[in-house]
């Protein structure tokens, strides 16, 4: 027979795990992100530095 503190403690076990899952998936979107910002960055500045070479 389960009794109430098992309950509990399998309850925060379960928690546990998908605040951990959860914040996995923040970390690694969050990097993917800057990567992604980054590449943007390099070819707006790119784009604007050839036009700028092209107009000269």
């Amino acid at each position: 027979m389960v009794n109430a503190i098992d309950k509990l403690k399998n309850n925060d076990d379960v928690i546990t795990d998908m605040y951990n899952q959860i914040s996995d998936i923040i970390t690694n979107n969050k990097t993917k992100m800057i990567y992604q910002i980054n590449n943007t960055l390099v070819e707006t500045n790119f784009m604007i530095g050839k036009v700028i070479v092209e107009n000269e």
